[in-house]
């Protein structure tokens, strides 16, 4: 009796980090999804507002930005040129939990002028 009321516990646990596993996902792809509207509409402040506040982003070209007004900053000069015309595609994503709360997601992208 022991040992199935374990296995219940356990098999509750892993439903239950499963579903959570599964919301996060889809939070993730959502972001993705308004990432690439925000994108495609040169909308600045959108893109913006996806990052945090505190953000440490790397472009590129390997330049790292240390706060939400510099990456809206060189997104507002990029979108006003090089990416004025440009379409942002993403092709595929593959979502890895590397722990319950950290997941790395590579993606595939496409972009077109």
């Amino acid at each position: 009796m022991k040992a199935l009321v374990t296995l219940v516990i356990l098999v509750f646990g892993i439903a239950s980090a499963c579903a959570d596993q599964a919301a996060d996902e889809a939070a993730i792809r959502d972001i993705q999804a308004r990432w690439d509207d925000a994108w495609n509409r040169n909308d600045v402040q959108a893109l913006s507002a996806l990052v945090a506040e505190d953000v440490r982003f790397v472009n590129v070209a390997g330049q790292v930005l240390k706060s939400r007004a510099e990456f809206q900053a060189l997104q507002t000069r990029t979108h006003a040129m090089q990416f004025k015309q440009s379409v942002r595609t993403v092709t595929g994503t593959d979502i890895k939990f590397i722990t319950p709360d950290i997941a790395n997601c590579p993606c595939e992208l496409g972009y077109a002028r």
